[in-house]
């Protein structure tokens, strides 16, 4: 990603209404399928465009929505893989839980 698109995505001022919330939720949005528990995330925010709920920007919206900066920002979001390179998966089980990560000449291409 470009810096410049990524200082414009940190510069992001905080929505002041709910145009703003659509706004900044359709950029958001078109990375959901990218970005673990988005629903869970975007709860705070997405709440605020009900009808007949009043505006207000609370910590847990601010909370959610530099959440979103940081998913925004952070280099492992995309990348684009040559299916006709071999793959790697490595995997990490333990008492926590289990992870791994799958990569293209030493490159995360995805990630659980």
């Amino acid at each position: 990603m470009e810096l410049k698109k990524i200082r414009a995505i940190v510069e992001f001022p905080s929505p002041r209404n709910v145009d703003e919330v659509r706004s900044f939720m359709g950029i958001v949005g078109y990375y959901k399928s990218f970005i673990r528990n988005f629903s869970w995330i975007s709860y705070p925010i997405t709440s605020l465009q009900r009808k007949g709920n009043k505006f207000e920007w609370t910590e847990e919206c601010a909370v959610s929505f530099e959440q979103f900066k940081h998913f925004l920002t952070i280099s492992l979001v995309l990348e684009i893989v040559d299916l006709d390179k071999e793959f790697m998966v490595c995997k990490n089980a333990c008492k926590q839980g289990i992870s791994g990560v799958l990569m293209q000449e030493e490159q995360v291409v995805s990630y659980a």
